[in-house]
């Protein structure tokens, strides 16, 4: 499933279809993450790492990429896959994450 979710998310980038929140051109502003990079990096890689059906706001997923495909430079990015929506985007914390950014620290999301 996970795999068929990342393929959409890679397709709906690449026709930059998404939408954006407030809160997620915000926090590309305060990171220096310009929109342009969070498509093109999500359309070239983009690996669902967390998938949240019963999501309030709708299903949303988790997603692994990374800026301009640098493997130093990983992104994650909320997105809502009923509301084609970019909901937030930011820098994972390596006290957080481990090395792969797509496993937490001490187990999966409260």
């Amino acid at each position: 499933m996970k795999n068929v979710l990342s393929d959409a998310i890679r397709k709906l980038a690449a026709q930059k279809a998404f939408r954006w929140t407030f809160h997620a051109l915000r926090q590309c502003q305060d990171r220096g993450i310009s929109p342009q990079i969070v498509f093109s990096s999500l359309a070239k890689h983009a690996e669902v790492i967390e998938d949240y059906p019963n999501d309030p706001r709708g299903h949303s997923c988790l997603v692994l990429t990374f800026e301009n495909g640098d493997p130093c430079k990983p992104l994650h990015i909320v997105v809502g896959l009923d509301s084609t929506v970019i909901i937030t985007v930011y820098r994972p914390d390596p006290l957080e994450w481990l090395e792969d950014f797509k496993t937490r620290r001490g187990g999966a999301k409260p």
